[in-house]
């Protein structure tokens, strides 16, 4: 904001071009001539350079101003971005909301031109409400009016601040699993190959070897090599001392026998479960000089069917967030219904799973029978995720800490708690917790309406949502009629 001019001390003459300009205001037009002078004598005229603000977001001192010349835009910073929220031009006026409203200010006000306001002291305010009631009836209507637009347009950032949310973390979630399967994939045409040429030597050898040997024999040793291979399948995965031990006795017991790359092979082996027992086994019924070619196909065949399964398990991993998403967002499904609250939470912790992992850990204390509650599952979800969002980033500031979520039945109530460990909301703030465009995050870091959607979804069902917070252990307790039960009338309370 620009240097303001020295301030008119009342009874000085005053500025003739400020008191034309402040006639001109349409709000100021039902006063006498001596009013506007005795108002012109208890303010600040401001010129502000375009691009410069007449005021900034979450400034704790407000005042009111008369647009006299020049254009201002009106924006909200959240999560990064600046949303347009309106334009005020010459003749128009602002400011008044913070101060009847007792909030900071929740918008910036930045010059798009060279622009020219006059600015109120608090008490002349104060007076000009009260000595006017054409002004006190313009005032007051104009709050609730920008009040309204205030919050649709921060309701439609925050929907696309949880949207982001919502896709950062799916996003964040699928890359692992995408980029395992992706690294599985890469080898496995060369493992498939592998499979095929080693098959292929092996069948050679074991026809070459079974001369004077009846068929039976012959099968009887394909039949041993396909069971090692369909025992990889079911194989529990040892340790990684005891595999360790288990492939320095696999590399010796192949070297001892004159097996090609036993060393390279040994891995690949005791991952499927073969041991010295059955390679002892396999050897048994092996005629000679078959050994080699036999472990390598068996080794190629263990090393594919391990491709797979990582393929299998990523693929899966895939599916379970796809699921994990649908049943989230309720696609399909927007009329109320019997939601299982357990579900419901589980598909949240999902879906934000990437924003608990820096030391941050999960604890469930779900009560059993939970009954069913009637409502719309992604209303109910969105609940969750503002309560589950909130605490991990308190916690966040602290470095890390414990969620727990305790489900239990109290009546015919359903209770949901969601507890953490972070710093807590200061006692003078407790109160205003559920206030639309307040926040106890930085500027731009939250949409100040998070919570109080999240209050109005619940009372909606004729439920109740309080707040308990002290240092190290704040509750946000949320209370819903089981689908058995009756609304009763909705509460919002601070612990």
């Amino acid at each position: 904001m620009t240097t303001a001019e020295r301030p008119p001390v009342p009874g000085e003459d005053v500025d003739e071009e400020l008191v034309a300009a402040l006639r001109a205001v349409p709000l100021l037009a039902a006063l006498p001539d001596e009013a506007v002078r005795h108002y012109a004598a208890r303010g600040d005229a401001l010129h502000v350079a375009g691009g410069g603000h007449f005021a900034e977001q979450g400034d704790e001192q407000a005042w009111f101003f008369l647009l006299l010349a020049g254009r201002v835009e009106w924006t909200r910073h959240v999560a990064g971005v600046d949303v347009h929220v309106l334009t005020h031009s010459g003749g128009m006026f602002f400011g008044h909301e913070p101060i009847l409203l007792d909030i900071a200010v929740p918008v910036t006000g930045t010059a798009l031109e060279p622009s020219w306001a006059f600015r109120f002291r608090t008490e002349a305010f104060w007076e000009l409400l009260a000595s006017c009631p054409e002004i006190r009836r313009e005032l007051l209507s104009t709050v609730t009016q920008r009040a309204q637009t205030l919050e649709v347009v921060s309701q439609h950032q925050a929907k696309l601040v949880a949207l982001g949310t919502l896709s950062a973390g799916l996003a964040h979630e699928l890359n692992n699993p995408a980029a395992a399967v992706r690294a599985a994939v890469e080898p496995l045409g060369a493992a498939l190959a592998d499979v095929s040429a080693t098959a292929l030597r092996l069948g050679r050898a074991v026809a070459a070897a079974g001369t004077g040997r009846d068929a039976a024999a012959a099968d009887a040793v394909l039949d041993h090599l396909d069971q090692l291979r369909r025992g990889s399948l079911t194989a529990v995965a040892p340790g990684a001392v005891q595999r360790a031990d288990a492939e320095d006795a696999v590399a010796d017991w192949l070297e001892e026998r004159g097996v090609e790359d036993a060393w390279e092979r040994a891995p690949a082996l005791v991952r499927g479960g073969v041991d010295v027992a059955r390679l002892d086994e396999l050897a048994a019924v092996l005629p000679d000089g078959v050994l080699d070619d036999a472990v390598a196909w068996l080794t190629a065949a263990l090393e594919g069917a391990d491709v797979l399964a990582q393929v299998r398990e990523g693929a899966g991993r895939i599916s379970s967030l796809v699921q994990a998403m649908r049943e989230y967002t309720y696609l399909d499904r927007g009329e109320r219904q019997h939601v299982d609250v357990h579900e419901g939470l589980e598909s949240t912790l999902t879906i934000l799973g990437h924003r608990m992992r820096g030391g941050i850990e999960v604890v469930r204390d779900y009560g059993p029978d939970l009954p069913p509650v009637d409502v719309r599952g992604s209303e109910l979800n969105q609940v969750w995720t503002n309560l589950i969002a909130n605490a991990v980033d308190a916690m966040d500031t602290a470095g890390g800490g414990r969620l727990t979520l305790t489900t239990r039945v109290e009546g015919s109530r359903v209770v949901v708690d969601v507890a953490d460990t972070g710093p807590g909301v200061p006692e003078e703030l407790r109160e205003r917790v559920f206030e639309p465009y307040f926040t106890t995050k930085a500027v731009g870091q939250g949409t100040g309406m998070g919570l109080d959607i999240t209050r109005r979804i619940v009372a909606s069902y004729g439920g109740d949502l309080r707040v308990d917070s002290r240092p190290g252990s704040t509750h946000f307790t949320v209370r819903l009629p089981g689908s058995a039960g009756e609304g009763a009338d909705a509460q919002v309370e601070p612990g």
